[in-house]
């Protein structure tokens, strides 16, 4: 019998989530990001209660931007109300499990697919996600739980919707974590790629740059960090 399971990934502009049944997205859900603790409590138990209603839940994966450890949001850098928030004070009665955005986002992306060796998932929204893969296992690099150094200025690029210039910025620093871990393959995914043209400059700049890594969109789209999140429960 398959499991039924709540994935939800918690950006800094979104909540998404999916009911997920280890093959399909049954249901899908947004929200724009509670401003408060009680009220992101509220929201996400009203969701999740939306999207399994009639249904027997079997887990919960959560997947949150920035430092975790076990079912602890240590440090979220974009939503200072989940600093050292346990997820297990949202109350759900069943397995609930949590991991980086960026982890699950990878992991939902290489499901699958023919990504079998060295693959780099970037999350390019409120903050920027980095991940790694090699042979289809997602490797827990603590480092990227951390935000990027440049991420400020980086913040201050997208808010003026210059998107050469932002593709420009991001091509300069993502070669360089390129260089170091060789990937075969980049997925870029995240809120920002929306935009008009813009995966293609970005492209186009790490072409420039002499990257030989495939460079994909998502194919799960905005939804990917949500069922990487769900499939945290096995």
């Amino acid at each position: 019998m398959k499991k039924l399971v709540i994935g939800i990934d918690i950006g800094g502009s979104n909540v998404r989530a999916v009911l997920w049944d280890g093959k399909d997205v049954l249901k899908e859900y947004k929200i724009l990001t509670p401003k408060s603790d009680i009220d992101f409590k509220n929201k996400v138990r009203a969701l999740s209660a939306t999207l399994g209603f009639g249904r027997k839940i079997d887990g919960v994966g959560v997947a949150a931007a920035g430092i975790v450890s076990g079912t602890k949001i240590k440090k979220c850098p974009n939503i200072s109300y989940l600093k050292n928030f346990d997820i297990r004070a949202l109350g759900f009665n069943c397995e609930v499990k949590l991991d980086n955005d960026a982890r699950a986002f990878l992991r939902a992306e290489i499901l699958k697919s023919d990504f079998n060796k060295k693959v780099l998932g970037l999350t390019i929204g409120t903050g920027i996600g980095r991940a790694f893969s090699e042979r289809r296992d997602v490797k827990k690099i603590k480092q990227f739980e951390r935000p990027e150094r440049w991420e400020r200025k980086y913040k201050d690029l997208r808010e003026l919707k210059e998107d050469a210039r932002l593709a420009f910025f991001l091509g300069e620093h993502f070669s360089r974590l390129m260089t170091f871990y060789k990937p075969e393959v980049i997925i870029v995914g995240g809120g920002v790629m929306v935009r008009k043209n813009f995966f293609k400059m970005l492209k186009a700049e790490l072409k420039m740059r002499k990257i030989k890594a495939r460079v994909a969109e998502p194919r799960f789209g905005e939804y990917a960090g949500a069922i990487g999140a769900a499939m945290l429960i096995s």
